[in-house]
């Protein structure tokens, strides 16, 4: 609940906040989730790389600080110019 209320830029309702966490509130939505994360292929992130580099639109990518399945240090395999941005 704090990462919700942390990663939304005004300060939420009660019944907004649980709109978001609705999804993870049942055994069938921690189900849910967990086999998501279970499917997570970082292919899927390096595939995104040739587009990424030939755009002439300027992308910015935010990486979780935090991820533990695709770390920062990962981030660097991919060529990338990165600037690490504190979030309080």
């Amino acid at each position: 609940m704090e990462a919700t209320l942390r990663a939304v830029a005004r300060e939420l309702a009660h019944d907004e906040l649980a709109d978001y966490l609705s999804p993870w509130q049942s055994p069938a939505g921690d189900r849910s989730w967990i086999a998501m994360a279970a499917a997570a292929d970082s292919k899927y992130t390096l595939g995104l790389l040739p587009a990424l580099k030939a755009s002439i639109v300027p992308t910015r990518l935010v990486w979780g600080r935090d991820d533990e399945f695709q770390t920062v240090s990962y981030a660097s395999v991919t060529g990338v110019r990165m600037w690490p941005v504190g979030v309080p």
